[in-house]
């Protein structure tokens, strides 16, 4: 069997799985990817003799992962739109601002769905249940809307910049690699 083959038997079986235990469906179809990238790379699908059980396996590490790396970067990213919630109240400090400006460049490239919900949110301080009311649409989607979204800032942020903290203030932004990124994080 091969690795397209096998994405066709097993995926909606995988996805159920995997959507159990995940908070959105948006997250399930991220880690099925995942997975059946792991697969196409390991070349396993002609050397395993139980395809079935060698992709619960991937999964289960899959979504170890996800929660590892998840609960890490939900608190860097809450402790980042804190210092940047900070530097709107307190305009003396240019490096917060610096942050704020920065991470909202990069929330400007997200796709309009998510663009309008983490900048209304995040941004501009609108409850999620205003924004819910405003679009029209059920709560529960606003929230995965904007839980969704600040995952995508955090991934296109983290693929740019890094953050340096001298202990004292806010954390500041700082390139990565210029070349591979549109959105330009350097302080002023």
């Amino acid at each position: 069997m091969n690795a397209e083959a096998s994405f066709r038997r097993f995926h909606a079986e995988l996805f159920a799985y995997l959507r159990g235990r995940v908070a959105t469906e948006a997250d399930a179809q991220d880690l099925l990817q995942t997975i059946f990238l792991k697969l196409l790379r390991s070349d396993a699908v002609h050397r395993v003799r139980d395809l079935r059980a060698y992709l619960y396996r991937i999964a289960r590490t899959s979504l170890s992962e996800y929660y590892r790396e998840g609960s890490q970067a939900k608190r860097e990213t809450e402790s980042w739109l804190r210092h940047a919630d900070d530097a709107t109240r307190n305009d003396r400090d240019p490096l917060a601002g610096n942050l704020e400006a920065c991470l909202r460049a990069f929330a400007e490239n997200l796709s309009p769905a998510y663009r309008e919900a983490v900048i209304a949110v995040d941004f501009e301080a609108e409850p999620q249940k205003d924004l819910a009311r405003r679009l029209g649409r059920p709560y529960s989607s606003v929230k995965s809307r904007v839980q969704e979204g600040r995952r995508r800032l955090r991934q296109e942020f983290l693929e740019c910049c890094r953050l340096e903290t001298d202990g004292a203030g806010p954390p500041r932004p700082l390139p990565r690699d210029e070349a591979a990124c549109e959105t330009d994080c350097s302080p002023d």
